[in-house]
């Protein structure tokens, strides 16, 4: 695996210790965390990351980021695009947690420098409920759809939108 390009004029985050790490992601809502760019090993979770899945913030240190991932063709395309910018973002990944519960998740991912070393920080916002939300009305939208197509054309019906009976 090749290193990524740094492009000029673009700011490295650089940690000199996993401490400097911990001193600022945990000053953050958002769950970010860390890993080795060799190893895929997380170094760092702050606790938003480490609760949101299920862990305690040292529970998942020493795992492999990967095995986070639903899918693993989504880890092997995100870091395919890491090597070539440095930074990818991702919409609707699925993560792994605890028990096998599963996790919807927006964010990015950048490349940082921790302790010397290449490493992969990524940063994410949890969309499941929304998505499970969004799913919910577009599955009563069809429903409501086929009735209203099975009711005979001039069948009054009361519509919630303006109070009306139609």
């Amino acid at each position: 695996m090749s290193p990524p390009p740094h492009t000029p004029g673009s700011a490295v985050l650089a940690f000199e210790s996993v401490k400097d790490l911990h001193s600022v992601g945990e000053m953050f809502a958002i769950p970010l965390m860390v890993a080795d760019w060799e190893s895929g090993r997380v170094r760092f979770a702050n606790a938003a990351a480490a609760g949101m899945l299920g862990y305690g913030s040292e529970e998942i240190v020493g795992s492999r980021a990967t095995d986070l991932y639903v899918d693993p063709e989504e880890s092997t395309r995100l870091i395919r695009v890491l090597e070539s910018e440095g930074v990818a973002h991702f919409s609707d990944l699925v993560l792994r947690g605890v028990e096998g519960r599963l996790v919807r998740v927006d964010g990015t991912m950048r490349v940082i420098h921790l302790e010397g070393r290449r490493a992969i920080a990524a940063g994410w916002v949890d969309t499941t409920a929304a998505r499970t939300a969004e799913e919910a009305v577009r599955a009563q939208e069809a429903n409501f759809n086929l009735i209203a197509k099975a009711l005979p054309d001039g069948t009054p019906w009361w519509t919630r939108r303006d109070d009306s009976c139609r």
